[in-house]
C-alpha cells in the first residue's frame, strides 16, 4: 500500500475547514457569546482539532476578526435591501414597505442580529460601524419621507431614526425576556407578525404628517 501523502490540505479542502469553522464559531459566538467560547468548543463542533484552528486563524482573536467582518457584511447588505431607495415615498406605503422588507431580509438571519448584540455587549467598539451605517440608511429614508411631504413637521430625524432602530431590533437584544414573558421566541413566527402589526401602527399614527380634517 503507498503511503499516504502528508502536508496542508488542497486548496479545495481548505475552504471546506475554514468555512465549517467560521460556521462553528458564529454559531457558538452568537450564542453564547465571545469570553464563554474556546477554542475547544469551537474545534468540537466544527469536528476538527484545535491545531487547525491556529493554523487558519491563528487564535480565538483571529477567528472572531474573520467571523465579525462576515457579519458585518451581510448585515450591510441586508440594511440595504432594506432602505433601498426605490420603495414608496407616500407616507403609509413607505411604513408599509420598510416592514415587509425588515420581516423577509431577517427571515432566517437571526443569528445575524444575535452575534450584533454580543459585539455590542463585549465589543462596542466593532458594534459602532454596523449601528453607524444602519443609521445613516434609515436617515436617508426619512429625509426622502419629509422631502415628499409625509414626515411630521416638528420631528426630530436624529432620535426618530434611533426610535426606528430600537423597534426593530429591540426583539433580538430582549430576546430572552420576551420569551420569558410570552412563552415563545421573538423571533417566531406568530410573535413577529404581531409585533409587526403593532410596529406599523406606531409608526403610522404616531411619527406621520396626519392630513387636516377641519375645514378652512
Amino acid at each position: 500500500m503507498p503511503a499516504t501523502k502528508m502536508g496542508r490540505p488542497k486548496k479545495k479542502a481548505n475552504r471546506d475547514t475554514r468555512n465549517d469553522l467560521l460556521q462553528a464559531a458564529f454559531k457558538l459566538f452568537s450564542k453564547r457569546g465571545f469570553r464563554q467560547v474556546n477554542l475547544t468548543d469551537i474545534a468540537d463542533r466544527a469536528g476538527v482539532s484545535i491545531g487547525l484552528i491556529r493554523h487558519y486563524y491563528g487564535s480565538k482573536e483571529g477567528l472572531i476578526d474573520e467571523c465579525t467582518e462576515v457579519v458585518m457584511e451581510r448585515l450591510q447588505k441586508i440594511f440595504s435591501h432594506i432602505l433601498d431607495g426605490n420603495g414608496p415615498s407616500e407616507g403609509t406605503a413607505f411604513i408599509d414597505h420598510l416592514n415587509q422588507r425588515t420581516i423577509e431580509a431577517f427571515t432566517g438571519n437571526f443569528g445575524l442580529l444575535r452575534y450584533l448584540r454580543q459585539l455590542t455587549i463585549e465589543n462596542a467598539a466593532v458594534a459602532n460601524e454596523a449601528f453607524k451605517a444602519y443609521f445613516q440608511f434609515v436617515q436617508q429614508e426619512l429625509n426622502r419621507l419629509e422631502a415628499a411631504g409625509h414626515l411630521r413637521g416638528d420631528a426630530n430625524k436624529v432620535w426618530l431614526t434611533f426610535a426606528i432602530i430600537f423597534v426593530q431590533l429591540g426583539p433580538v437584544f430582549l430576546s430572552e425576556q420576551i420569551e420569558a414573558i410570552i412563552g415563545a421566541p421573538s423571533h417566531n413566527a406568530d410573535a413577529a407578525r404581531e409585533r409587526s402589526n403593532e410596529t406599523i401602527r406606531i409608526l403610522k399614527y404616531g411619527i406621520l404628517a396626519q392630513p387636516n380634517t377641519h375645514p378652512q
